[in-house]
């Protein structure tokens, strides 16, 4: 039987209270531990978002090193904060190998 694990990935100006109660919901409802991930353009010059434990990834397009951090830490869940118009957030053939 697979463990449960939460990531929480939000976009570097996204209000993050919904996502993150939303994610921490699941986490206590599923008894699984959360990871919270911070995207950010590769060109961002502001400070990075604070969170206890929160990874930061710089990146233009992060569907891939986010699927990469998700198959490496076990991830079961993800929760998301919203996509920016026009973005992709994961092609449907890269999906499958997840």
């Amino acid at each position: 039987m697979e463990v449960p694990a939460i990531l929480a990935c939000l976009s570097a100006e996204e209000e993050d209270g919904a996502v993150l109660a939303e994610a921490a919901r699941l986490a206590a409802e599923l008894a699984a531990p959360l990871s919270v991930v911070f995207v950010y353009p590769s060109g961002w010059t502001g400070p990075a978002r604070a969170w206890p434990g929160a990874w930061h990834l710089k990146a233009d397009e992060p569907q891939e090193p986010l699927a990469r951090f998700a198959k490496r830490n076990g991830i079961t869940h993800v929760v998301l904060g919203r996509n920016g118009p026009g973005q992709t957030l994961m092609s449907s053939n890269s999906a499958e190998d997840r």
